[in-house]
């Protein structure tokens, strides 16, 4: 007979295992607007709104301005590092902004045929900012890397967005509203520059087990000389002038932070059909540190050969002649003596001064 004790045993041996508990599904941004945007609408406009459809697709610059509508109202947006983005937004979205902002409520009619202003653009540009802002934040707790973008200004036209923007690959998250419980539909696109694919810039970090803020991205300079020079050296330059660089100035070259402080020793190259620099191992004993190459660099050399430029300068007016001076002793001759002048009439008598 099998005892109480082993009969548990056996159960939990042939018990079958529990099922593991699924990983929450990882927040995209499609979930992040579909979260934050009927609250922030409420908060910022007043206004009821709900995210129907979100979709993000990698397109041309040229693409953008071949779909942009009369009606479309363009903003630009300004975020970190030097590239732009915009966000176009169509008749319905701006015609719902300006009523629930004016008469307190959206219409149920078609959004009247209309260019967009510099007004429209105001009521529709907090909003805007409210949700980038959001939904920026949200996806950054989250571990995810989100930069931050906020309007700037209007767009006038297509010809002006050529003029104000580079060509290359933009990501355009197309969202799809249903603002007022239906009574208008709204359509946004947000089109921000693909840096993966952006000349001159690297490959961004992946999201997953990198720290977000590292993708954040700062500028660079390398020094190749830093010397001194006279006034007169400096407007001797011109045109076709030559400034020669010492011998070894191109293994002297300094990283240098924005404010000046030395980083790290580097060496001008080539990679390919590129110029590059390399960075150098940090020197140690007896080698000095990267302050002392940047604090102590080579002497100015001889600019002797340089092309000077002629100055011709404008020619000094004559001076008035001085006035000669007297020899001691000598008598200066007297002023000439005045007219006589007309005597001056008697005043009347003027009433006494009263007590008090």
């Amino acid at each position: 007979m099998i005892s109480e004790q082993a009969q548990t045993l056996m159960r939990r041996i042939v018990r079958p295992p529990k099922p593991k508990a699924q990983k929450a599904d990882r927040l995209t941004a499609a979930r992040a607007w579909g979260q934050l945007l009927p609250r922030v609408a409420e908060e910022s406009a007043g206004l009821v709104a709900t995210v129907e459809s979100f979709q993000t697709s990698a397109v041309a610059f040229d693409d953008l301005l071949t779909d942009w509508a009369n009606t479309t109202l363009a903003i630009t947006l300004e975020g970190p590092g030097p590239g732009k983005g915009m966000v176009l937004a169509d008749a319905g979205f701006v015609a719902a902004m300006v009523e629930v902002q004016t008469i307190g409520r959206v219409r149920p009619d078609a959004a009247p045929e209309r260019p967009p202003t510099d007004a429209d653009a105001a009521l529709c540009a907090p909003l805007i900012d409210a949700m980038l802002d959001e939904v920026a934040t949200l996806l950054s707790d989250n571990g995810q890397r989100a930069d931050y973008w906020h309007c700037g200004r209007r767009i006038t036209s297509p010809r002006a967005a050529s003029l104000m923007f580079d060509d290359g690959t933009y990501v355009r998250s197309r969202i799809e509203l249903s603002l007022a419980d239906g009574a208008k539909a709204a359509q946004l696109d947000l089109c921000l520059p693909d840096r993966r694919t952006a000349p001159g810039r690297g490959t961004m970090p992946k999201a997953d087990g990198d720290d977000p803020r590292l993708a954040g991205r700062v500028e660079m300079q390398a020094v190749l000389y830093r010397g001194q020079a006279t006034l007169a050296d400096l407007h001797a330059l011109g045109e076709g002038s030559l400034l020669p660089l010492p011998g070894a100035g191109v293994d002297r070259i300094v990283l240098e932070t924005m404010e000046g402080r030395p980083l790290s020793p580097a060496r001008l190259g080539r990679l390919g059909p590129f110029q590059a620099v390399r960075i150098g191992p940090r020197p140690t004993d007896g080698a000095g540190t990267v302050a002392d190459a940047a604090e102590n660099p080579p002497s100015m050399p001889d600019m002797s050969e340089l092309r000077a430029v002629p100055l011709d300068p404008d020619p000094v007016p004559e001076l008035p002649p001085a006035v000669p001076e007297t020899e001691a002793g000598e008598e200066i001759e007297p002023l000439p003596a005045l007219a006589d002048l007309p005597p001056l009439p008697d005043l009347p008598e003027l009433p006494p001064l009263e007590n008090g």
